[in-house]
């Protein structure tokens, strides 16, 4: 697999202001008859009548407008999606009425669910959905194995949007487009500025200045880290950010992995799961965190519960939203894990993916409505409103006014990173599945790091042997 990690320079938030159109009214004036006009009007009137002419034929009657059906799939189903499913309705509604005739049907499936049951199970039976959500990364690849996915290249020539977008990496493969990312991400501790300024806590810059604001922090009955653990992915977003700054050639071990030059059993890589257990051994994590659902993890973070929630920047709208958040948009702050002192320092989980791809399948009339769809989805209108409504950091290269306060925090925390993508747009199903089981075996206290990256290895040597 092609080496993924890139430099943050596409991650730059472009703010500027929007300049106010402005309107020229045009006032008609009369004109009053000359006698000279209306002389000539009575010699007009004078003369004899002018033979009838022949009635114009008949028109024929306008075409009918082809009715041209899409089905859409989502994956915003839980309740901090609202604002997200609203845009996208808006933009549904926007394409139907640029392109007569078009209807589009949404529906909405557990993320789970789509990702890893019911699309890889439609993409062997040759019939997924007209537009749905990918992940990119191995999803895209092993999706076009399949050839159901639309090639998109001259598609965005012909919209005048083939050099919009700041990265399509995650959609590229051999390089052919597949999918278009919705916006961009960066992983990384979102943190309540009052409590920390309350309790004489800073910014950690090093490991152990983190642990040492978690102790703090649990010492005042403070839950230091929001975490959700019955879904494992989120789990794996800061074990994720663990195994890269403890690895020593960094995000280069994960793909590692697959090119079998590393090895999860490696002391390293083993380090970071060492450290995920730590976190939870201390009591870093809420209590009975393999009961929680990712929605709980986030409500204990805006309902004061936790000091911090590891996330990613999709979330900032929810936390800082007057509407879902307890904290105040001004409060909510956010950094970077802290460096290990490795080569994974200066590292974040940041990319571009989860998006739209498109089926193959469609027809000439269906692409027509497609382009609308595309036209109307990957606008300025709706690039902007998911930054300033929920801080998504844009895919497109189209000015952003209005970016919400921890925005530029983001930005601040990204500056001298370099990017890397996360594990799971580049391992094998089977690994995903064996880590996914180890670090919830980790949370429960039910093995050892040891022991869990014994068995992610095994399985990693499996899915090595099957690709080969």
């Amino acid at each position: 697999m092609k080496k993924t990690v890139f430099v943050l320079l596409g991650m730059v938030l472009i703010l500027s202001m929007a300049l106010a159109a402005c309107g020229n009214n045009n006032t008609e004036s009369s004109v009053t008859p000359t006698p000279a006009a209306e002389s000539t009007k009575a010699a007009e009137t004078s003369k004899e009548p002018e033979p009838s002419k022949e009635p114009e034929p008949s028109k024929e009657p306008e075409e009918t407008v082809k009715s041209i059906k899409l089905t859409l799939r989502h994956t915003m189903t839980k309740d901090s999606d609202k604002k997200a499913l609203a845009r996208l309705t808006s933009a549904i509604q926007d394409a139907e009425a640029a392109q007569p005739g078009l209807k589009i049907e949404a529906e909405g499936m557990e993320e789970q669910v789509h990702r890893f049951q019911r699309l890889r199970a439609e993409m062997s039976a040759g019939n997924p959905p007209d537009i749905f959500v990918n992940f990119g990364g191995t999803d895209t690849k092993d999706f076009s194995s399949t050839g159901n996915l639309l090639e998109l290249t001259p598609l965005l020539a012909e919209l005048g949007l083939n050099d919009k977008f700041v990265s399509l990496g995650e959609f590229t493969v051999d390089g052919k487009i597949y999918g278009l990312p919705m916006a961009g991400y960066a992983e990384g501790f979102f943190y309540n500025k009052t409590i920390f300024a309350d309790n004489g806590l800073k910014v950690p810059t090093t490991w152990d200045e983190l642990l040492a604001v978690c102790e703090a922090l649990k010492a005042k009955n403070i839950i230091p880290i929001a975490m959700g653990g019955k879904d494992p992915w989120v789990i794996n977003m800061i074990a994720n950010s663990l195994w890269v700054h403890s690895a020593v050639d960094g995000a280069d071990a994960i793909t590692g992995t697959v090119a079998g030059t590393h090895k999860w059993t490696d002391a390293d890589l083993t380090e970071g799961f060492k450290k995920l257990d730590t976190i939870a051994k201390k009591g870093y994590f809420p209590k009975g965190t393999l009961a929680l659902a990712y929605d709980e993890h986030k409500n204990k973070f805006v309902n004061l519960e936790a000091a911090m929630s590891f996330d990613g920047t999709w979330s900032g709208g929810f936390y800082s939203g007057a509407d879902t958040s307890k904290i105040g948009a001004e409060n909510v702050g956010f950094f970077a894990l802290p460096n290990f002192g490795t080569k994974g320092d200066n590292q974040i989980n940041a990319s571009y993916t989860a998006g739209f791809s498109f089926s193959s399948k469609l027809d000439a009339d269906q692409q027509v409505g497609l382009k609308a769809f595309i036209k109307a989805f990957y606008s300025e209108k709706y690039q902007s409103l998911a930054n300033q409504e929920e801080g998504w950091l844009p895919s497109m290269t189209y000015p952003i006014t209005g970016a919400q306060p921890f925005v530029y925090e983001v930005q601040v925390a990204m500056k001298g990173q370099t990017a890397f993508p996360a594990f799971d747009s580049i391992v094998q199903q089977k690994v995903r599945e064996a880590i996914e089981t180890g670090v919830q075996e980790i949370l429960g206290g039910k093995s050892t790091a040891e022991k869990v990256v014994a068995k992610i290895q095994k399985a990693q040597d499996a899915a090595n042997s099957e690709t080969k």
